[in-house]
């Protein structure tokens, strides 16, 4: 993807499954990928979780093990500049 990434602090105060998703909203066409890691990006580590998905007004989900009090990085990446929403659910 081209765009930078927007990452995102998430830190689980329960254990269970996270799902996050990503929508962008309207007509436009947008490329999302979302990616999970245990540590910032950068940082030398594995991903949690990836995937990928192209979207015009739908969108991209992936759903991940969590354990409480631990934080996880959601990276977003964009494939072209636009909006969209980010929804975490556990």
């Amino acid at each position: 993807m081209s765009e930078p990434d927007l990452v995102y602090a998430v830190t689980t105060t329960l254990s269970g499954m996270l799902t996050a998703s990503a929508t962008a909203p309207g007509t436009g066409f947008i490329g999302l990928e979302l990616q999970v890691r245990p540590a910032c990006p950068g940082a030398a580590t594995t991903e949690t979780a990836c995937k990928e998905g192209l979207t015009t007004g739908s969108g991209t989900s992936l759903a991940f093990a969590v354990t409480a009090g631990s934080t996880y990085y959601v990276d977003v990446q964009l494939s072209t500049p636009g909006s969209f929403t980010l929804t975490l659910t556990l």
